[in-house]
């Protein structure tokens, strides 16, 4: 059995902690080209009160990353991922994935890490966004 195909599942969001909301927009926006769902002014507001009042939805596509604006923490310590549990990184395939490459360089804020290339076409990138977060592109 497959339970994917029996039940019609799919992958459809990961939450990430930021600083700053609109700062951390503005980087995948820039990056990657994601989009603002916008907020419901109708009825109950759904970002509002609870533990994380700072939360925004932000899209590409299909896939949605819930951002929590969060105060005073720490970005993951690259040193210690081997030993931690959680979400290791966020993963983006690229068709152009040397095209991309010469777009983001262009921007101070976005730190490459890794740059394994397995073809002159292949391959797989780390950065890091504005907030710490890896982030692996991979070319399709």
């Amino acid at each position: 059995m497959k339970p994917n195909e029996q039940f019609g599942i799919r992958i459809q969001h990961a939450g990430i902690h930021v600083r700053n909301y609109k700062e951390t927009f503005e980087w995948y926006h820039r990056v990657f080209g994601f989009e603002e769902v916008p907020r419901r002014t109708e009825g109950k507001n759904p970002f509002g009160g609870g533990v994380f009042p700072k939360m925004r939805w932000i899209h590409m596509g299909d896939f949605f990353l819930e951002v929590y604006e969060v105060q005073n923490a720490e970005p993951f310590s690259l040193v210690d991922f081997e030993f931690s549990l959680g979400v290791k990184h966020l993963n983006f395939e690229i068709a152009d994935l040397q095209g991309w490459l010469e777009y983001v360089k262009q921007f101070d804020d976005v730190e490459i890490l890794v740059n394994n290339r397995y073809s002159e076409t292949a391959g797989a990138v780390y950065i890091k966004d504005n907030n710490g977060i890896l982030v692996e592109v991979t070319s399709a």
